[in-house]
């Protein structure tokens, strides 16, 4: 594609444009996580967000829909706020306990990234700030389990 029709894209959607045609617009990547458990199937979804003129990270988990249910939900408070402590996601494993579906999330947490960010430093530079929420995933929703446990050096990452 031509560096104009990039620009009249980006002019179509809303987005800024930078001198070279591309958009300065967040960049957004939503992944959608489908589980099945016990029989019965469920799904979460991630936002992660970057935004270069900041520059900052930013994490939403979006909606989710119950082990068995059949419409999404909206996240509520508590899965925002455990999203909001959230810069950057490294990996995201899950399990079936029983009827739950458990859910761990590693993420560079938010205090980490915004000294970098502050400091001028990269992050491959900072010591390692892993943290792990867990969610649990079931018949009545998504909730979380323990939110921001550190993963300490030479732990096993699941």
């Amino acid at each position: 594609m031509r560096p104009g029709l990039i620009a009249l894209a980006a002019l179509a959607a809303g987005s800024p444009v930078n001198a070279f045609g591309g958009s300065t617009a967040p960049e957004r990547v939503t992944q959608r996580y489908d589980l099945e458990c016990g029989g019965r199937t469920g799904s979460f979804a991630i936002e992660q967000r970057f935004d270069r003129a900041v520059p900052s990270y930013s994490v939403a988990i979006k909606d989710y829909t119950a082990l068995g249910g059949s419409a999404p939900g909206p996240a509520g408070t508590e899965l925002a706020e455990a999203a909001a402590k959230m810069a950057r996601i490294d990996r995201v494993n899950w399990l079936c306990d029983g009827q739950t579906a458990k859910v761990s999330i590693e993420y560079l947490d938010r205090p980490t990234y915004d000294q970098a960010v502050k400091t001028d430093q990269r992050i491959t530079d900072q010591p390692s700030r892993m943290r792990r929420t867990v969610l649990a995933l079931d018949a009545d929703g998504l909730k979380v389990e323990t939110a921001g446990t550190p993963i300490e050096a030479g732990s096993p990452r699941r």
